[in-house]
């Protein structure tokens, strides 16, 4: 039966699988003296590191893609206010960014330098799809329906919360972390994985046709460079779509109120009582060995 305890043992063992895939990945070609494209690369890492454990998940648990993934079809009035949801959210994104790169190097820069040099089929492919494709399996998918047994607040967060653990790094994980428990309660409103999987898409993507123009891309760089300047567009552009973000999400809020009971736990559901417990070994182990990559990480970084 799932619970948070069998949910923190499937995130242990996804990040476990995740860093033994890196190893491979990145390591061995270097060993062996061969030098493959970054894109390459972070395609080896997606579709190795986190569609294979998530099949993985599948058949050690004896379940269905259909038992794990909500796959309600999505109306277009759905898919309108996520794609609102997506472009309003840009700009907040870059801002987070930015204020957290005030601690942590940025590793976002280094991936948009990246991506403007690669074909754009291949960003489009690396960076948009197979993320709106395989990461939302795995945490919107597999972790999420682990978490059903406590509140949509607690599972957004706890969801969430791994989205940005799975980064690796601190910078990204911060703000991952943010845009994570916003994609759990779109995925809660709509009953629709594809949801969020356009909603990752449509984001990505865009920063993917962003980078491809090199005045956009060098004006934006420039614009890092000047901190104050910087958050004081993208806090200005955060502000005026604010609205939209909002207006969207009550809108997508009001039609699950109408259509939807209000949820019960499985646990309410089968009559049995007691709060599950969310804090197991497992869930200190995988906050553990976060801390102590993402230190090593930025301390690499930093030297």
């Amino acid at each position: 039966m799932r619970s948070p305890a069998r949910g923190n043992k499937a995130v242990l063992f996804f990040l476990l699988y995740f860093f033994a895939a890196q190893v491979v990945i990145y390591l061995v070609p270097q060993a062996a003296g061969i030098e493959p494209g970054a894109l390459f690369l972070m395609a080896l890492s997606q579709i190795f590191g986190l569609f294979v454990p998530f099949l993985f998940y599948l058949l050690f648990t004896k379940q269905k893609f259909k038992d794990v993934l909500l796959l309600t079809p999505l109306s277009l009035r759905h898919a309108l206010l996520v794609f609102f949801i997506s472009i309003a959210i840009i700009p907040m994104v870059h801002m987070t960014s930015r204020l957290f790169s005030f601690v942590f190097h940025p590793m976002v820069i280094q991936a948009m330098v990246e991506m403007a040099a690669a074909p754009l089929w291949a960003s489009l492919l690396v960076i948009g799809i197979f993320p709106s494709l395989f990461e939302e399996f795995l945490f919107r998918g597999a972790i999420y329906k682990e978490y059903e047994p406590v509140s949509i607040r607690t599972r957004a967060v706890m969801t969430g919360l791994f989205f940005g653990i799975m980064h690796l790094n601190f910078h990204q994980s911060l703000y991952a972390f943010l845009f994570g428990i916003l994609y759990a309660y779109i995925l809660y409103y709509t009953r629709s994985i594809l949801a969020p999987m356009l909603l990752h898409f449509v984001n990505n993507s865009l920063s993917v046709i962003m980078v491809r123009s090199s005045a956009l891309m060098d004006g934006y760089l420039e614009l890092w460079e000047s901190p104050a300047m910087f958050l004081m567009i993208f806090g200005g552009f955060s502000l005026a779509m604010l609205p939209v973000l909002v207006i969207s999400l009550k809108e997508l809020r009001s039609y699950h109120s109408r259509h939807f009971p209000p949820a019960l736990t499985e646990g309410e559901a089968d009559g049995s009582s007691g709060k599950p417990k969310m804090f197991t070994w497992a869930f200190w182990l995988v906050l553990v060995l976060f801390l102590l990559v993402a230190g090593l990480t930025e301390r690499g970084l930093r030297m």
